[in-house]
């Protein structure tokens, strides 16, 4: 009975991710989230009854308050606590690769310049690559890719926001030493290193403090 409660849990958290992730961009996706959510609800409520522990069932906030919290991060928001236009636009490029893709946030602070392509039908990917004890990586606790490698497709505007992120990249002083995408730009010993995941986790920090009742339960691993 154990083992049945868990695979179900499980089950149903999986078949919610993938129904969110697969509806995103999509016009009626308010109504569809909703229908997922039965959907989850319903298999787990058909769960062999008896299990008295913690079921793993994590909380995961509505997919209107990831909308919402990808309007407050856009760069020319009234709301966005950044300052810097290369800071707004780097961080733009990456909670909306995370909302669009569902990569785990050591895979995107793992992504090189050239990981933003195109496959061989022509549409725009991210390639998502391990690079175990990578010696092009600075970084003394480089994060680490924990699943398989793959070509996750993305909106054409989405790659067209990272070029654009990609050229600012550029002309940052240092970047042009190594091939990460994401970077420091603060003036500094660490202008232009990559981030690390704890700089994620600060700037993610900033936008739930915008709007904490909104967005308290996000975190980096919950897109």
């Amino acid at each position: 009975k154990s083992h049945a409660y868990n695979r179900m849990t499980v089950i149903g958290k999986y078949l919610y991710f993938c129904a969110v992730t697969l509806l995103r961009g999509r016009p009626n996706a308010g109504a569809l989230y909703a229908k997922a959510k039965s959907m989850r609800d319903a298999l787990l409520a058909h769960r062999p009854k008896g299990k008295t522990r913690r079921s793993g069932l994590s909380i995961h906030p509505s997919p209107e308050y990831f909308d919402e919290f990808l309007t407050v991060v856009a760069e020319d928001s009234p709301d966005n606590p950044f300052k810097s236009p290369e800071v707004r636009l780097r961080n733009y490029v990456m909670f909306q690769i995370i909302f669009e893709t569902g990569i785990r946030s050591g895979e995107l602070l793992s992504l090189y310049v050239g990981d933003v392509t195109y496959d061989h039908q022509g549409g725009p990917i991210i390639r998502v690559i391990d690079r175990p004890d990578d010696q092009a990586d600075p970084r003394t606790n480089a994060p680490q890719v924990k699943t398989l490698e793959r070509d996750i497709p993305i909106s054409q505007g989405l790659f067209d926001k990272t070029c654009e992120y990609i050229t600012v990249r550029y002309a940052t002083p240092n970047a042009r030493k190594h091939p990460l995408l994401f970077v420091n730009h603060k003036n500094g010993e660490f202008q232009g290193l990559p981030m690390s995941d704890r700089n994620l986790q600060r700037e993610l920090k900033r936008v739930v403090a915008v709007r904490p009742e909104r967005f308290k339960d996000i975190r980096r691993h919950g897109f």
